[in-house]
């Protein structure tokens, strides 16, 4: 027993230098996306011919954007990357599977130079999102020949600048995409905090990553590809059934040879108020996704989950005072963590609601072991079955 004890022990520490690995990254990009911030340079009240010289510069690019819903706030977040400060041509393509009736351009465009158009209708696939994406790019009434495409989800909210700040890297021909991480600063339910507590816990993950092993995936939050790279791999057409279709965008890039490399820019996701089931379901969604996706990564997952060890170490050392002190440790630290990195990555206004991540290591314990026993994911209002290649197939 004092051997197990001390390997779980070894294993709460494990977990903690992990957590230092990730603050240190996370403080390391908040420094570098202070400096690109510091360098960057308004044009938005240039004379005219330092804009047309600006716009010679910059590539043409073709934001498309998926929506499933019509309410005043997509208004505001869609308009937050129409209205971008980018010298360069854009257009903006809004795809929906079906119908809107609430949606009004007119509100979009306002104040924007971008053109807007609106395509209706996907493509056969089981990822509705994506079916109605690789619809509006095949469209041929709103298709531009771009040489570059923004794909972002409708619930981001984007700074002014950040549409340079995807450009940029794209100076370096191997670069095949340029993605994003996100945050949340705001919350209209208690499923959202648990949101924006994991998207804290993430974002510093994949920065880890980075540290390690370099990025190779998508975050589907928003990514910049070159139309050559992504035909190369087939076009969006190519992922519409598959659950992960960021990380496989991301992926296929990388297994042929390009780039993906992260933005130094932080967009907000705003949350639509989920309850705490939608929040779980995303959750068991995602964390099966991952298990596709990724299994190296999500087998060591839990390496890093110090609740996790701390509570066995609890249990194996029969409740002894020790214990419930490494436990209350792990517990002071993983709240101070989380706080920090939230705050860090630009979550001020929330980052409070890090102290509550304990308890979401306890919820992700569970998610993590439900996982094993089932393929099966809610997406909206249907139920699918997710294969080993990550592709999905609806259940009737």
């Amino acid at each position: 027993m004092v051997y197990l004890c001390g390997l779980l022990a070894l294993m709460v520490l494990v977990a903690c230098a992990y957590h230092v690995l990730g603050w240190l990254t996370v403080w390391r990009f908040q420094k570098g996306c202070e400096l690109a911030d510091a360098d960057s340079y308004d044009i938005s009240d240039s004379h005219q011919s330092v804009k047309d010289c600006y716009a010679s510069l910059w590539p043409a690019v073709t934001q498309i954007k998926p929506i499933h819903r019509d309410d005043d706030e997509l208004h505001e977040l869609i308009k937050s990357f129409a209205c971008q400060d980018y010298p360069g041509p854009q257009q903006i393509v809004l795809a929906s599977s079906g119908p809107l009736p609430g949606l009004d351009l007119s509100r979009i465009s306002l104040g924007s130079e971008a053109e807007l158009a609106w395509s209706q209708g996907a493509l056969p696939g089981s990822n509705r999102k994506i079916a109605a994406v690789a619809s509006a790019d095949a469209d041929e009434e709103t298709k531009r020949d771009y040489d570059y495409v923004v794909l972002s989800d409708a619930d981001m909210q984007a700074s002014p600048d950040l549409l340079r700040h995807l450009m940029q890297p794209f100076a370096d021909d191997k670069v095949g995409m340029v993605t994003c991480l996100y945050i949340v600063r705001r919350a209209k339910s208690w499923g959202d905090v648990w949101e924006g507590i994991n998207v804290a816990d993430f974002s510093a993950s994949v920065l880890v990553a980075r540290q390690v092993e370099g990025i190779s995936f998508g975050l589907g939050a928003v990514m910049a590809m070159r139309r050559s790279v992504l035909e190369e791999i087939g076009g969006f057409a190519a992922f519409k059934d598959y659950l992960a279709d960021d990380y496989q965008l991301g992926n296929q890039m990388f297994k042929r040879g390009y780039k993906v490399v992260l933005a130094d820019k932080v967009v907000e996701d705003v949350p639509e108020g989920a309850s705490f089931l939608e929040y779980f379901r995303h959750q068991l969604r995602w964390m099966r996704t991952y298990r596709v996706s990724r299994p190296g990564g999500y087998f060591a997952y839990i390496v890093t989950q110090g609740m996790f060890w701390a509570l066995l170490l609890l249990i194996a050392s029969q409740f002894a005072w020790w214990a419930w002190a490494v436990l209350l440790a792990w517990v002071l630290m993983r709240s101070w963590w989380c706080t920090s990195v939230w705050w860090r990555l630009g979550g001020e206004r929330m980052a409070r609601y890090g102290l509550l991540a304990g308890f979401k290591d306890v919820i992700y314990v569970v998610l993590w072991l439900m996982s094993f026993f089932s393929t099966k994911v809610v997406w909206g209002d249907k139920r699918y079955k997710v294969g080993k290649d990550g592709k999905m197939t609806e259940i009737k």
